[in-house]
């Protein structure tokens, strides 16, 4: 009976890393196409931020639906994700305008303290979107899906279902 527990808990254990790994590979990639969108563009557009949360909580709920902890992870990693690709769109911007890297990295500290200027109280906003959206995917009953049919959460599983 120990072993059986024991293999238990470190399946969800494994389980648990596996996911959080995916979630956070999910952000790096999330981030770095944010950053490419905004340099290619030359201007940054706040609604990816719902397009990170939908796809760091696509990944996170694809291994551990209606996981409220999972859901948890997926809104930080989510908000933490359109931090770094707004950021990494700043640098990218600021070296298109030809600003020499080394000139970027000897003023960090001033980068870093007129950060949140520049992200504005509405690119805040849309980081929060992102991280309700996250959490929202994963924590949906029985996971989010695109196309899974109406949905009736309020429903008891005591109703039988009229289908024929």
């Amino acid at each position: 009976m120990d072993a059986e527990r024991e293999a238990d808990w470190s399946g969800r254990r494994r389980s648990a890393a596996i996911t959080l790994l995916a979630g956070l590979g999910a952000t790096v990639a999330g981030s770095v196409l944010w950053g490419l969108a905004a340099y290619l563009l030359r201007h940054e557009f706040s609604v990816l931020a719902v397009l990170m949360g939908l796809g760091v909580g696509s990944v996170v709920a694809r291994l551990r639906p209606g996981q409220r902890s999972a859901a948890a992870a997926a809104a930080i990693s989510s908000a933490a994700g359109c931090a770094a690709g707004s950021l990494l769109a700043e640098i990218l911007l600021a070296i298109g305008d030809h600003i020499p890297v080394t000139a970027l990295a000897g003023h960090s500290g001033e980068i870093i303290r007129a950060y949140p200027a520049t992200v504005g109280w509405l690119g805040f906003v849309f980081w929060m979107l992102a991280a309700v959206v996250g959490y929202a995917v994963v924590a949906w009953p029985d996971g989010w899906r695109i196309g899974s049919g109406p949905i009736r959460p309020w429903l008891p599983q005591a109703i039988p279902s009229h289908k024929k």
